[in-house]
């Protein structure tokens, strides 16, 4: 807070609404409701939200790319991690049975995994719908 109170000063603007201005409310509505869907199944399940986006990835990968997946295949496709990281959210997975081993280094989702997605899908709708609600946005 000191810097934007010594932005004020220096340029005289009210800092409050010109920063305001500047935030892409697209981006920050998404996060929002990406947040929000995920909120149920984080605590249902016990996992965090980058093992549910990782699980995201993978079904977009099976569902678009092919259907069994390796740990490079989805650490090259979604960007997120490296291999170690990616190593220990796949072993959160496996563990949670969401997705299964199919064969040497290859993975694909398991039923349990499918219905998160579902869930997910059907929260975000949810949360969509209920947000635009209550502040009557039309979209």
């Amino acid at each position: 807070m000191h810097y934007l109170c010594t932005l004020h000063e220096q340029t005289g603007t009210d800092i409050h609404n010109d920063s305001m201005s500047n935030i892409p409310i697209n981006a920050i509505l998404t996060l929002y409701l990406r947040n929000a869907s995920f909120r149920q199944v984080r605590l249902q399940y016990t996992i965090n939200y980058n093992t549910i986006t990782v699980l995201l990835g993978c079904y977009v990968f099976s569902k678009h790319v092919k259907e069994q997946f390796t740990i490079t295949d989805i650490v090259m496709f979604t960007c997120l991690f490296n291999g170690k990281g990616m190593k220990r959210i796949f072993n959160k997975l496996l563990a949670c049975d969401l997705i299964t081993l199919a064969g040497s280094r290859h993975y694909k989702l398991t039923e349990p995994g499918q219905t998160i997605i579902k869930q997910v899908n059907d929260n975000y709708n949810t949360v969509l719908y209920q947000f635009c609600q209550k502040y009557n946005i039309t979209l």
